[in-house]
């Protein structure tokens, strides 16, 4: 069996309000995040997915729209945040680890981009193709 370092790997970790997930492949982790949006129905949340590389891309649940961000390292720049179509001045908020925290209008995307962005994190571990990015 051949392929890339990284792509064989698919232990990731999954983490919410302090709680902590892991899952070891890519269907396990687009059942549990299809299972926190709709936990999150009543009150949108910001989940972070970790890499075996320590890759991290954040993903919003719960509501219509998502806001992604990513790291290929959390602990150095650079970091990035999804850029949608709208330009509106405005905010979206989503609760992070406890906090309500707010994102400006323009990180909006559709929650199937969001879960599609998810799928493709978890086969390659880099920042997904599929989304707009900007440098924060």
């Amino acid at each position: 069996m051949g392929g890339s370092a990284g792509l064989t790997d698919h232990t990731f970790s999954v983490e919410w309000f302090g709680e902590t997930r892991t899952v070891r492949s890519c269907d396990q982790l687009q059942s549990l995040l299809r299972e926190l949006d709709r936990q999150f129905a009543k009150k949108p949340a910001m989940v972070d997915i970790e890499a075996p590389s320590g890759a991290v891309l954040t993903v919003g649940l719960g509501s219509e729209a998502s806001v992604l961000s990513f790291a290929a390292d959390s602990e150095r720049p650079p970091y990035y945040a999804s850029h949608g179509l709208q330009s509106d001045d405005g905010t979206v908020w989503f609760d992070y680890q406890g906090s309500a925290s707010e994102y400006p209008i323009w990180q909006v995307i559709s929650i199937s981009d969001a879960m599609k962005a998810a799928a493709e994190f978890c086969r390659t571990g880099a920042r997904p193709t599929g989304v707009r990015w900007e440098s924060v």
